[in-house]
């Protein structure tokens, strides 16, 4: 199958797969191209408040983003630890949920940008731009921490989250 596809060769992978699972070699023989296998459609959600009533958000449903940080499913679990803090230590759950959208919404949105750019970065089709971001991305890696501290500069809120939530100290997830 691998072959199929780094061949960009529809028909033998759909006739693959109607070997090994019939149905998917009958729905893939309905695909009019290689290309309309993929479609990878990625919407940002900037939900302006992350609650409504008792209804909560979080994770994408409140800021999903593009997936190239690989950033989402820990922003939905500190999202989840700040909403369990704020539930456990506010006296209603009015103020549990403002401290919870004031705690995380700061930090999220500036993953979001973060992988924003990166994804813009990597959807580049002009050969200059492309020439330019690659030199530019190929030099750091003459500076190994480089890369790793920009990322934890970034992402400092998050990853200091995290150390806290694992120290036990579950109050510190301001961002």
């Amino acid at each position: 199958m691998a072959d199929a596809v780094s061949r960009r060769d529809l028909e033998s992978f759909a006739a693959e797969w109607a070997r090994v699972l019939p149905l998917a070699g009958e729905l893939l023989a309905k695909v009019p191209s290689f290309d309309n296998l993929l479609v990878n459609t990625v919407r940002r959600v900037d939900c302006r408040r992350w609650f409504s009533g008792r209804l909560v958000l979080l994770g994408d449903a409140a800021h999903a983003m593009a997936p190239n940080l690989g950033q989402g499913a820990n922003s939905a679990l500190v999202d989840a630890l700040a909403l369990a803090e704020a539930l456990s230590s506010a006296s209603t759950v009015p103020a549990a949920l403002n401290r919870y959208d004031r705690r995380r919404h700061r930090t999220a949105r500036r993953v979001q940008n973060m992988a924003g750019l990166l994804q813009r970065l990597c959807n580049l089709r002009q050969p200059r731009a492309i020439q330019i971001r690659d030199a530019l991305l190929g030099s750091m890696t003459r500076f190994p921490g480089l890369g790793e501290a920009t990322t934890r500069h970034a992402l400092a809120a998050e990853i200091q989250a995290i150390r806290s939530a694992s120290a036990g100290e579950v109050g510190s997830l301001d961002g």
